[in-house]
């Protein structure tokens, strides 16, 4: 995996507010996904970009104790990028 997504997004207020009503739950958990407005976004012809940051460890999410651990060792290591 080369990429992933860190569930952070800067997007235009008034656009995401728009594509949000757009967002349906047409999937098997009947859920509705954010991620759905990268779609809504590339059929309204708006501009998708993505960014890429110098390492994992600075967009390592924090889900479990295991998670927080191992934040926590990078934090004190003093490793990350700056």
């Amino acid at each position: 995996i080369d990429e992933i997504n860190s569930g952070i997004y800067v997007v235009n207020a008034r656009a995401l507010f728009d594509a949000l009503s757009h967002v349906g739950n047409s999937n098997a958990q009947q859920e509705y996904y954010l991620t759905d407005i990268i779609g809504i976004f590339g059929t309204q012809g708006k501009p998708i970009s993505a960014w890429c940051g110098p390492s994992w460890e600075e967009l390592h999410g924090i889900n479990t104790p295991a998670d927080l651990q191992r934040a926590a060792d990078i934090m004190s290591s003093g490793t990350l990028a700056s």
